[in-house]
């Protein structure tokens, strides 16, 4: 692995001048020597050289952290080099890398549909995702903090906020999001795995039969009501 700036030679003054661009040169796992344009200054360059070689020791399969690096701090172009050269494995992350969360959870969404679960469940499911990680500032997955989701959604809980259930059907829906991330291929870790449930002590939604008067007011509009599923109000009544 070797960092350097080459030089080149103007054509019309003949003067030798150092390129604006650092590159980095070095063998990979197929013992083909590469040149990598890499960054305008030497320390980023010189980060940039320490990943890589800690990407060629995993086999092209990166870490949290090293997937961190190749979405946020590298340009797409040298990305795209790196997925074209296979030192990341286009079979696992490399499709993906640099994709949005709002991106991962279209593409859940569609699965989900796809899976047989309902369009409702869904688009229910995409949108509290979207929600608790919007309010969290998570752009990508690699910003995915367990203990920031985690509080963010205990600080949502109270008498006027979302019950014990509430809170761990999002922080399922959360963990499944996760879970078919790891199963798609699109990720190594799985942040959210020692996140545990609440228990659930409290039950908000007090269940009874309807009185005399409540069921003779409920055939009374339903009787009134427009055609639901083919059938009239009368007929539903």
């Amino acid at each position: 692995m070797k960092v350097y700036r080459p030089a080149y030679t103007e054509k019309l003054t003949g003067k030798t001048k150092k390129c604006t661009h650092w590159y980095i040169t070095f063998i990979d796992n197929l013992q083909v020597r590469r040149r990598l344009p890499a960054f305008a200054n030497r320390p980023a360059t010189d980060r940039a050289a320490v990943k890589l070689q800690e990407l060629l020791d995993t086999g092209g399969v990166p870490s949290q952290e090293l997937q961190a690096w190749l979405e946020k701090e590298i340009p797409e172009t040298m990305r795209e080099r790196l997925i074209e050269w296979r030192i990341v494995d286009a079979r696992r992350t490399s499709k993906h890398l640099g994709a949005t969360l709002a991106e991962h959870l279209a593409d859940f969404r569609a699965a989900l549909e796809a899976k047989g679960d309902g369009a409702d469940y869904a688009a229910r499911q995409a949108v509290t995702l979207n929600s608790i990680f919007t309010a969290c500032g998570f752009k990508t997955w690699t910003d995915i903090d367990a203990n920031r989701l985690y509080t963010y959604l205990a600080g949502l809980r109270g008498p006027t906020g979302i019950s014990q259930r509430t809170f761990n059907a999002h922080l399922k829906a959360a963990q499944h999001f996760a879970r078919w991330m790891i199963k798609e291929r699109r990720a190594t870790d799985y942040p959210l795995e020692h996140l545990a449930p609440v228990t659930q002590t409290e039950f908000r939604r007090q269940r009874r039969a309807l009185d005399l008067d409540e069921q003779r007011r409920l055939l009374t509009v339903t009787a009134q009501g427009p055609i639901h599923h083919c059938m009239t109000g009368y007929e539903r009544s």
